[in-house]
């Protein structure tokens, strides 16, 4: 979400932050954040474990943050097309004897 976040933005919502909560409170309301932050870090990595444990040993192998959307559709788009697996999603194609068959992908 942040990790785009360089030099002149962080200045510019630093400034921002400076003059809507005042030079006083800003340590206060940094600190507070800081620690909201290590808690909700906390707290879902704690949901994670649970989840992995529930899960049990049958699907212990499998990587939870390999089935966020994004990373999911960044592997499927470097995907060599000569080395992926058959695909069980792609539209088929009927030969004369009747049997289908996946199209070649080019």
């Amino acid at each position: 979400m942040l990790s785009s976040l360089g030099w002149p933005e962080g200045l510019v919502l630093f400034l921002l932050a400076l003059f809507v909560i005042g030079p006083e409170r800003l340590p206060s309301v940094a600190r507070d954040a800081g620690s909201a932050l290590r808690q909700v870090r906390r707290r879902v990595a704690a949901l994670t474990a649970d989840l992995s444990e529930e899960l049990g040993p049958e699907l212990a192998h499998l990587d939870l943050r390999s089935l966020q959307p994004k990373s999911l559709l960044a592997r499927h788009l470097q995907e060599d097309p000569a080395t992926a697996s058959v695909d069980a999603t792609a539209p088929t194609q009927s030969t004369p004897s009747g049997v289908s068959r996946t199209p070649d992908r080019d």
